[in-house]
């Protein structure tokens, strides 16, 4: 019989003896038309180094007007493409205080304009262009140093958020490098303080600790940007790390006055919780604004929304990922020869590297260090290195009575493999607490691309979960269903 359940998301509840499914490095995709199962399991993409920086972990990659541009460490550059070897051109020091930095342009179709703005360390440069000393002569600090915690780009003005204060600064129009004095003005309707501000719309949203403010420009002579009658929102964050813009909303991880933690997105002036009780666990555990980075991209009609809180050393290092399209939750790790570490990847870019109106590519920055990767569905290895799979699958319980349970069999496709795939189950009956050693499955296969993969002789149990892992097959992989043949025991 079809083992329902098995094709899932992650959620791992506080209490194991209620849930304790696990999802890694595979994703649910809602199956179209008439396929023979509701869902199945995809593969997660892969990663290939495409070029090492001086300096790192990478915190910032951003694209635009053909070019690719990046903040590793406390250096600022331009990865250009040429020849077939990309390189790096060093535009500038920039300040790290190890969290995300930003990059906005004030391009316009026109051409007017065309500067951009990096925001790291809680300093604000301006790329100027041009050589002007020799050294570093690209960049210059547009405002005093420690001055600045976010900033975005809205109606021809750079916008400024004031560290540790409620008061923006505007740039002067289409100018990166002048910020007047004056213009500067200060949120009243909250008093708690700014902590990252966003542009969407023609829309200036200001988020705050407790609360959110939309302001819209309303071309005052004195400063253009007020107040949207009614647009307050009664929640904020800490994490100003976790704000990414996607499918024309906000999405980021709060905690309200009330000590709720939750990852929401905005729908007009509301918010919408997509966590689960499961995910507000698992990053419950240290809200440090250091310990949050979350990133966005899109493929095969999939959008992710991906959150890592790494502490290092602690149980809530994990990467944790939406999918809009599904609604569903599921993990992404780097198997570090032992056990699960949080993905490799910190911040996203999609763009073409050799700047010819040729093929898009996604880029991921590392969080460990300067490297920069071409991540895809077509690569199978992280930059080499293998990758885990694991799908750990729900209780199976019938009242606490016993079941006896004859075979297992994952409907399976591995593409092109050479060999024999590395895929293993195991159970526990104590809620994980204690497992067994890992079983090699039989294997039937009509082609090397269709596989029925086999446990046979499972043993009995009043409670149940099966965890199988896949490790190092480089090919695509898909799990279309699990089947489970099983004898339901009597008494007590």
């Amino acid at each position: 019989m079809r083992f329902d359940g098995f094709i899932g998301e992650t959620y791992q509840a506080r209490s194991a003896n209620a849930n304790a499914e696990r999802c890694v490095n595979l994703f649910p995709e809602i199956t179209g038309g008439s396929g023979k199962s509701k869902i199945h399991y995809l593969h997660t993409p892969g990663l290939a180094e495409y070029i090492t920086l001086p300096d790192g972990p990478v915190r910032c990659l951003w694209a635009g007007d053909e070019k690719m541009y990046v903040v590793s460490g406390t250096v600022y550059g331009e990865i250009k493409y040429g020849g077939g070897i990309p390189t790096f051109e060093n535009r500038g020091s920039v300040a790290n205080d190890g969290r995300k930095a930003y990059i906005y342009s004030n391009a316009t179709e026109t051409g007017v304009g065309g500067q951009l703005i990096i925001v790291s360390g809680g300093s604000l440069y301006c790329d100027i262009g041009g050589v002007a000393d020799g050294h570093n002569a690209h960049v210059q600090a547009a405002t005093d140093s420690g001055f600045v915690s976010s900033a975005t780009y809205l109606d021809g003005y750079f916008i400024a958020l004031e560290r540790d204060s409620n008061a923006v600064y505007i740039s002067a129009l289409l100018d990166g490098t002048s910020w007047p004095a004056l213009d500067k003005q200060a949120r009243l309707s909250s008093p708690d303080r700014l902590v990252a501000i966003a542009a969407d719309k023609k829309l200036l949203w200001m988020f705050g600790k407790r609360n959110i403010d939309v302001w819209y420009n309303s071309r005052n002579a004195d400063f253009p940007f007020e107040p949207v009658q009614g647009g307050g929102i009664r929640c904020g964050t800490v994490l100003p790390d976790t704000l990414e813009d996607l499918d024309n909303s906000f999405f980021f991880a709060a905690e309200n006055e009330r000590g709720g933690v939750s990852v929401l997105r905005t729908e007009g002036s509301n918010l919408k919780r997509i966590s689960t009780h499961a995910v507000e666990v698992g990053i419950s555990g240290t809200l440090s604004a250091n310990a949050f980075r979350s990133w966005t991209y899109e493929t095969d009609g999939h959008q992710f929304y991906v959150l890592t809180t790494d502490v290092i050393g602690q149980l809530y290092s994990k990467t944790f990922v939406y999918d809009v399209t599904t609604g569903l939750w599921h993990e992404r790790a780097y198997w570090n020869g032992s056990s699960f570490d949080p993905h490799l990847a910190q911040c996203h870019v999609y763009t073409n590297p050799a700047y010819s109106g040729g093929i898009n590519y996604h880029f991921v920055g590392s969080r460990l260090n300067g490297k920069v990767y071409r991540q895809s569905m077509d690569l199978y290895t992280d930059a080499g290195g293998a990758i885990r799979r694991y799908r750990q699958a729900p209780h199976l319980s019938d009242g606490q009575s016993w079941s006896f349970y004859h075979e297992l069999e994952l409907d399976m496709s591995i593409e092109a493999l050479a060999g024999t795939p590395a895929i293993t189950l195991k159970w526990s009956d104590d809620d994980g607490a204690t497992w067994t050693a890992d079983k090699v499955p039989v294997l039937t296969a009509s082609s090397d691309a269709k596989k029925r993969v086999i446990w046979r002789r499972l043993g009995r149990s009043r409670d149940r979960i099966f965890a199988v892992t896949l490790h190092g097959i480089n090919a695509p992989v898909s799990i279309n269903d699990a089947f489970l043949e099983l004898t339901k025991g009597t008494g007590a």
